[in-house]
């Protein structure tokens, strides 16, 4: 991945589009949009990465599949398929159970369940999630 391919998508899925009017509509102001563009944080000019919250915001005022822009950000690994997770979901209705039950809860509540899965089930989920 070259050094701000992340920020070059954002600004050609942003299209003609204003920073301000994205920034109406995501809720994010637009300096941290122009920020995320450019891959560098304009008030100490240090890398940015933005936050998974903001790509999912921009995920969806850009109707761009939210799991290529965490992929591009470095939050998911090369291996993950979301076409392989959609798939299994609708093979399983245990899975789709599961999946909906996890998606309302706190993020304590998350890792809780986290922990009680790894002491039941050793070696089934990886130390780095």
């Amino acid at each position: 991945m070259k050094p701000n391919e992340l920020g070059e998508l954002l600004r050609q899925l942003r299209g003609k589009r204003s920073l301000r009017d994205v920034a109406k509509e995501t809720g994010l102001s637009h300096s941290y949009i122009r920020d995320m563009e450019v891959g560098i944080r304009q008030t100490t000019g240090s890398p940015l990465k933005p936050s998974p919250e903001a790509l999912k915001k921009l995920s969806n005022a850009f109707h761009y599949p939210y799991d290529v822009l965490l992929k591009m950000a470095g939050y998911l690994p090369d291996e993950f398929d979301s076409e392989r997770i959609e798939e299994k979901l609708s093979r399983d209705p245990d899975l789709r159970v599961i999946f909906r039950a996890v998606e309302n809860l706190t993020e304590s509540d998350k890792e809780f369940l986290l922990n009680i899965l790894k002491r039941t089930f050793p070696g089934a989920i990886p130390d780095d999630k």
